[in-house]
């Protein structure tokens, strides 16, 4: 069993209810890496509302950016894909901002120091 699944440019991911307990069971703390989709699945599959924090990109145009390296994007493909970014960072905002952090990823190791902080926070 699944906590969430997604498909992906055709290939199915998922996060198993398995892993995370086995993580749970040593005492550990699970972190995932979820779109918007699958943070409202896992939302809805738990009695228990998870931390979240957004890690977002600092400009859609760092998001071009990083697509824009990867060279296996045609022009269109690309353009769809900013486009459901930012879809993606309006929705979050919209919808989050009063409940979870959002870390805007500008400066990595800041980002990196901030998310750190919030774990800590959320799990005394």
């Amino acid at each position: 069993m699944f906590l969430e699944t997604a498909k992906i440019e055709g290939e199915m991911y998922g996060v198993s209810i398995k892993a995370v307990r086995m993580i749970r069971d040593k005492y550990r703390i699970c972190i995932l890496n979820l779109d918007k989709q699958g943070l409202e699945q896992l939302e809805n599959s738990i009695e228990q509302t998870p931390n979240a924090a957004y890690v977002g990109p600092a400009n859609m145009k760092q998001v071009g950016d990083a697509l824009k390296a990867k060279k296996n994007l045609s022009a269109a493909a690309l353009k769809k894909k900013i486009l459901i970014g930012k879809k993606e960072l309006t929705k979050w905002l919209d919808n989050h901002l009063s409940s979870d952090s959002i870390l805007m990823n500008d400066n990595p190791d800041e980002a990196y120091q901030k998310f750190k902080k919030k774990i800590i926070e959320d799990n005394p």
